[in-house]
C-alpha cells in the first residue's frame, strides 16, 4: 500500500520533504494540476512509463540525460536508503532529471521551465528539493564514462520482463521523435558543406532545448521559418494563465520542433487517469 514503511522510512525528514501530496494541498485547485492530481497514488509500471515519456518528449531530453537521472537515483537511494516509492516517486524523478540537465548541458533547463510541466511544484520547492537531493550526494553529480557505461551495459543484460512497457515505449512520441532526429542526420559518406559556404540561419533568440520560447512571434511563425526578431515579451505569471494560454514550441538541435503544446496539460491519457498499457500514451 501507499503507506507501507513510511513510518519506519530511513531519513524520514528527507522522504517527507518528497512526498508529493504536500504539493497539491498547498496550491489552489488549477486544471494544470487535476492531471497530476488524479494520478497522485498511481504506481503501475504503465504510468510511471507515461509520466517518464511525457516528461522526456515535452522537455526534449536527452536518452543520455534519462539514464544518468536515474544513476543519480540509485546513488540517492544508497545514500538515504529511501527507495522509489508510490507517494514520492514523481518528484524524486523530476529532481534527479533536472540536475542531470544542469550538469550536462551547456545550456540547462531552467527550473522554471520544469515547473510548468510539471506544476505540482513551484520553483521555490522543487529548488529546495534539489538543494536536498544534491546534498545527500555531497555535492557531486559528476558521472564517469566507466560508471555510465558499465550502468548501460548492465541494463542490456536485464531480460525484459514487461514487454508491454518496451511497446509502449516503442509507440511513444518521444520513441518516434528520436528516430525523425537519425533519418534527419547526414550521412557520414555526405562530401561537407566548405566552411566559406555554410550560410548559417537567423537567430533571434536562444534556441535551448526546453521551454524559454514564450514569445508569440516566435510561435506563430511558419514550420521551418525563424520569425523575425521581436522586443522581449513578458509572460504573465503562472498563476494567471490558463492551461491553454501558453503553446510551447520550442526546438532541439537534435530533433525535429514538435507541434504546439499546452504547458501543464499532459498527455490525453492522464486526464482519465491511467493509460491502457495503463493506456497507451498519445
Amino acid at each position: 500500500s501507499d503507506a507501507s514503511g513510511v513510518a519506519t522510512m530511513p531519513n524520514k525528514d528527507t522522504f517527507d520533504a518528497f512526498q508529493e501530496q504536500q504539493y497539491h494541498q498547498n496550491k489552489a485547485s488549477h486544471p494544470s494540476l487535476n492531471p497530476f492530481t488524479t494520478t497522485l497514488h498511481h504506481c503501475s509500471a504503465g504510468h510511471v512509463t507515461e509520466f517518464i515519456l511525457m516528461m522526456l518528449h515535452r522537455g526534449y531530453f536527452d536518452v543520455s540525460e534519462f539514464i544518468i537521472s536515474v544513476i543519480y537515483i540509485v546513488k540517492f537511494r544508497d545514500k538515504t536508503g529511501i527507495p522509489l516509492h508510490a507517494l514520492a516517486w514523481r518528484p524524486l524523478f523530476v529532481t534527479a532529471l533536472l540536475l542531470a540537465d544542469k550538469m550536462w548541458e551547456d545550456k540547462s533547463v531552467k527550473n522554471s521551465s520544469l515547473t510548468q510541466l510539471f506544476p505540482v511544484l513551484s520553483n521555490a520547492e522543487l529548488f529546495d528539493l534539489e538543494t536536498r537531493f544534491l546534498e545527500w550526494l555531497g555535492f557531486s553529480a559528476w558521472v564517469t564514462k566507466s560508471e555510465f557505461q558499465a550502468f548501460c551495459e548492465n541494463l542490456l543484460r536485464i531480460d525484459p520482463s514487461a514487454p508491454e512497457v518496451s511497446e509502449q515505449v516503442l509507440q511513444s512520441e518521444y520513441a518516434v521523435a528520436l528516430q525523425d532526429g537519425i533519418a534527419d542526420a547526414p550521412s557520414a559518406k555526405q562530401t561537407p558543406t566548405p566552411i566559406s559556404k555554410v550560410v548559417r540561419p537567423v537567430q533571434p533568440w536562444n534556441l535551448r532545448k526546453t521551454l524559454h520560447a514564450y514569445s508569440p512571434s516566435k510561435r506563430a511563425a511558419s514550420p521551418g521559418q525563424v520569425g523575425a526578431p521581436a522586443s522581449r515579451v513578458v509572460p504573465p505569471p503562472v498563476s494567471d494563465r490558463g492551461a491553454g494560454d501558453l503553446g510551447v514550441s520550442s526546438v532541439s538541435p537534435r530533433r525535429k520542433p514538435a507541434a504546439a503544446l499546452s504547458v501543464g496539460a499532459p498527455a490525453a491519457g492522464w486526464a482519465n487517469g491511467p493509460s491502457s498499457h495503463d493506456r497507451q500514451r498519445s
